[in-house]
């Protein structure tokens, strides 16, 4: 299993991680054709330009971690994009 196979499978287990950090989060969005774009202070703009999705987030500080409600935006958001399985579908 790639690396960013194991961080997707991480993002979307149940119950929503708590320690899912923000370099983990740009590497799987990375993988799932996604670019990073750095907005002012703490937002970003996550862009797939092949299928016209974005999603802007605000980046955690002073830590890395994201909060719960961040990670289950993101999987909300790649669930309803069709970018991602529900976890036990196949």
């Amino acid at each position: 299993m790639t690396t960013s196979a194991k961080l997707l499978a991480k993002l979307t287990r149940d119950p929503t991680p708590t320690d899912f950090r923000w370099a983990d989060l740009v590497t799987a969005l990375n993988a799932l054709g996604f670019v990073q774009e750095t907005g002012s202070g703490s937002r970003c703009r996550f862009f797939c330009m092949e299928r016209n999705l974005s999603i802007n987030l605000h980046r955690p500080h002073p830590g890395s971690l994201l909060k719960q409600y961040q990670v289950r935006l993101v999987v909300k958001f790649l669930l309803d994009s069709q970018l991602i399985e529900a976890a036990g579908e196949k």
